[in-house]
């Protein structure tokens, strides 16, 4: 399916929009690999129950841009484990992927999970997929997903470690891995 010059200039602008807006942000996001580099932004409550993030993610085969949609939610006390409450995020992200080999767009289908396990420690997960009926110009499908271990180390710092995969079909190469491996995070709140 080839993407309509319409919706490319729409997805451009609607990242140029969230990149302009950084100086709101919430909270700002660093991430390295073995493979990729990667700054972001996070905007935690653009309404009652709802957050939005924005981020760039670099190879030297590759510059991936993205920006998510989420509605938040928290579990009942119920399952409060004395360390807080299972944090939900389910939500879209626009997936914009620029290659040496394709290029391509993806409007992802996804969330994430986080559990606290002690004070200030929490494991999380999450995951995003669009199929090739959600995958437009060079894209045929994308995937991404993650699990790993957060910390707050400082009251407006929070470290992560973790493991990550994000593969990517095109029209002219198929199971490509943009990244794979170990990831750390850093965001900082201000």
């Amino acid at each position: 399916m080839t993407i309509k010059p319409w919706f490319q200039g729409l997805i451009l602008a609607v990242f140029s929009f969230g990149a302009s807006q950084v100086s709101l942000a919430d909270s700002y996001n660093l991430r390295l690999s073995d493979e990729s580099f990667g700054v972001g932004a996070s905007f935690d409550h653009i309404g009652e129950n709802s957050s939005a993030d924005i981020d760039w993610l670099h190879d030297d085969d590759f510059d991936l841009y993205r920006l998510g949609l989420y509605v938040d939610g928290v579990t009942s006390e119920a399952i409060d484990l004395n360390h807080g409450p299972l944090q939900l995020k389910m939500g879209v992200k626009g997936v914009v992927l620029n290659t040496d080999f394709d290029d391509g767009s993806a409007l992802t289908i996804g969330g994430r999970v986080e559990l606290p396990i002690a004070n200030k420690l929490s494991i999380y997960a999450d995951g995003f997929y669009a199929s090739g009926k959600l995958s437009f110009d060079g894209l045929d499908s994308y995937q991404e997903w993650s699990l790993g271990v957060s910390a707050r180390i400082i009251k407006n710092g929070v470290l992560s470690l973790g493991y990550g995969f994000i593969e990517v079909d095109t029209d002219k190469v198929e199971n490509i891995d943009l990244e794979e491996g170990f990831l750390f995070k850093m965001a900082l709140t201000f």
